[in-house]
């Protein structure tokens, strides 16, 4: 695209971002006073609709964008503005809480991105496979039953309740606290959860045996705001009615953003991506926008399921300074008191 066919291409972007109303060359002359004359306008209009940037709408003789025309605007145009002073303040006020629990600001998190984003919110906590371990404890229960303590490099604490297959004793759990404590003290790499899982799977200790089993589930998500697809006009109810039963799936809801930060290998800057680009039924009029962000050695995300007609540039910005918020408050979280997660 040359210079003016970028300016009038942004101008019926922001225009129908704004507005969610189709323009022509009149209004685009009138409003925006772009300094050529409507005719001119409509030329290049012509020529935008040729690169299939944008169409006509079956309503009006106006034109929108297209989702070429959205791909083309993220990636040529797009610039990400200021967060408004008045939600800066909001934001802050948000995180002032005394929140001591690490699922408590996962859910304030996504219950505030949600109301000011208007669209879906979804965090999913850094996950721990990689993180590497500090201290593991177990503790008998009970014959069948032992409950083990992980604590993380990161001081997140992290418990299970592991079911035998053979009798346990005290003894047996004395023994295999001992030969993990060596374990780990001996090996010159970094002990994390999948090397733990390997080491229970493979242990002999006195024929201790556990089912087989994830120890730890995966990482936990967080949903707010599923009820704003209601007011989207632009899906039919039953799309919305599916969507919202995915959207409180949490396995499913987790599935989902690993197939998505699949297609980004955990890109730390912000992501977009259309629901049409991906193979996932019910969600062809959304737009995922999210960021991974990294917590110590693991990585987590945070975003939103949002209509495409929603403010790139003002959600990015708000994105990007919700997300530090949230790492600043699991700093502070961790560096003030061990935090515990439990099946």
């Amino acid at each position: 695209m040359n210079e003016r066919e970028k300016e009038v291409f942004n101008m019926i972007i922001n225009h129908y971002l704004n507005s969610g109303e189709s323009v022509g060359s009149r209004t685009l002359e009138k409003k925006y006073n772009i300094g050529v004359s409507s005719a001119t306008i409509r030329n290049v209009m012509s020529d935008l609709e040729e690169m299939g940037l944008i169409t006509k709408t079956h309503t009006s003789s106006g034109r929108i964008p297209t989702l070429d025309g959205y791909r083309m605007y993220i990636d040529e145009l797009l610039q990400v503005s200021e967060v408004d002073e008045e939600t800066k303040e909001q934001i802050y006020l948000h995180y002032q809480k005394r929140i001591n629990k690490t699922d408590i600001i996962f859910k304030e998190t996504v219950k505030l991105l949600s109301e000011l984003s208007r669209s879906v919110a979804i965090a999913i906590e850094p996950s721990s496979d990689e993180e590497s371990i500090k201290k593991i404890q177990f503790i008998r229960i009970n014959e069948k039953e032992v409950f083990v303590v992980v604590v993380m490099k990161n001081n997140i604490i992290k418990t299970s309740t592991l079911l035998m297959n053979t009798y346990v004793t005290e003894e047996n759990v004395n023994n295999l606290n001992s030969y993990i404590f060596d374990l780990m003290n001996t090996t010159h790499k970094r002990f994390t959860l999948k090397d733990m899982e390997r080491f229970l799977k493979n242990i002999s200790v006195n024929d201790f045996r556990f089912e087989e089993k994830r120890i730890f589930e995966n990482s936990k998500v967080f949903v707010d705001g599923a009820e704003n697809l209601l007011s989207r006009e632009d899906i039919p109810i039953e799309k919305v009615i599916g969507n919202i039963k995915m959207i409180n799936n949490e396995s499913e809801m987790n599935a989902l953003f690993k197939h998505l930060i699949s297609k980004v290998e955990y890109d730390l800057d912000s992501n977009i991506i259309f629901g049409s680009d991906i193979d996932i039924a019910g969600f062809e009029e959304s737009v995922f926008i999210f960021k991974c962000y990294e917590f110590g050695e693991d990585k987590g995300v945070l975003g939103l399921i949002a209509q495409t007609r929603i403010d790139y540039s003002k959600t990015l910005a708000l994105l990007d300074l919700v997300i530090d918020m949230l790492k600043k408050m699991l700093n502070q979280n961790y560096q003030n008191k061990f935090i515990g997660y439990k099946d």
